[in-house]
């Protein structure tokens, strides 16, 4: 690789890392608006089981992923990006029925793409 392909992937994953530190943050404020409790437990917990996740999915098809890592990091990385505003706008049409189920899912998958992107890389 050239200086300046690890000094764009360097930025891509910085820009990826501070997204979901201030979705995380998007995720206490919003919950502690609509139910008047900060729920930092539930967010911890929610990017813990998507890096988890992403680990055992990298850990099971460890051999094909690192072959098209170069293909995959971008993906992820945009799926990422499309994933964070979709989920905030259907947490807040969900917001009078809060089913933890739902919400899980949705948000679950941000970190599991954000977590794939960021240790396909090391």
């Amino acid at each position: 690789m050239k200086r300046s392909d690890d000094i764009g992937l360097g930025l891509g994953l910085a820009f990826v890392a501070a997204s979901l530190t201030a979705f995380q943050v998007v995720l206490l404020q919003i919950f502690s608006y609509l139910h008047w409790h900060h729920f930092a437990f539930l967010v911890v917990s929610i990017a813990l089981l998507g890096f988890g996740a992403s680990g055992t999915f990298l850990s099971l098809f460890r051999r094909p992923l690192s072959k098209r890592a170069h293909t995959l990091v971008p993906l992820f990385s945009v799926a990422c990006g499309l994933a964070l505003p979709g989920s905030i706008m259907a947490l807040q049409g969900s917001a009078l029925r809060f089913e933890f189920l739902l919400l899980f899912t949705k948000k679950f998958e941000i970190f599991k793409f954000a977590a794939t992107c960021l240790i396909l890389t090391i």
